[in-house]
């Protein structure tokens, strides 16, 4: 996710996203495309509206098989739940641009693109994904 975008984040959550200045070992990263910066903050939206407790912050923000995953420390199951939702939900949001038209979570590298992203050959995020194509019909 671009810098600006996690700094909105930062700077309209502050509690939430605390982790993201400490050091290495237990900062949050945020490791997913900028098309789902809106379900970011619908998610925390939500969870401020549930009085999360003072200890309450995001632990971690990925991509993982095409879904967004939200990981939080001292949540309640009300928080919980509405993390599992909108995880749910990222499954119909291109991941890179955001569009809810179009789309679907397929490919080598499971990523819930529109068509158009599609198009693109949107590559994974993390370039040490890139491994050669193996052939598993072929014997020899």
């Amino acid at each position: 996710m671009k810098e600006e975008l996690q700094t909105i984040l930062r700077e309209t959550y502050p509690s939430f996203f605390r982790r993201m200045t400490e050091p290495d070992r237990t900062r949050l990263f945020i490791e997913c495309d900028d098309g789902w910066f809106d379900l970011i903050c619908k998610a925390c939206e939500e969870i401020k509206n549930c009085n999360p407790s003072e200890g309450f912050c995001l632990a971690h923000i990925k991509e993982k098989f095409g879904g967004l995953r939200i990981y939080a420390d001292e949540g309640n199951t009300k928080i919980y739940d509405i993390l599992d939702i909108i995880e749910q939900e990222s499954f119909g949001v291109c991941e890179a641009c955001g569009t809810k038209d179009g789309v679907t979570s397929e490919g080598r590298w499971i990523r819930s693109l529109c068509s158009n992203c599609r198009s693109k050959k949107i590559l994974p995020l993390d370039e040490d994904d890139l491994r050669p194509e193996y052939d598993l019909t072929n014997s020899n």
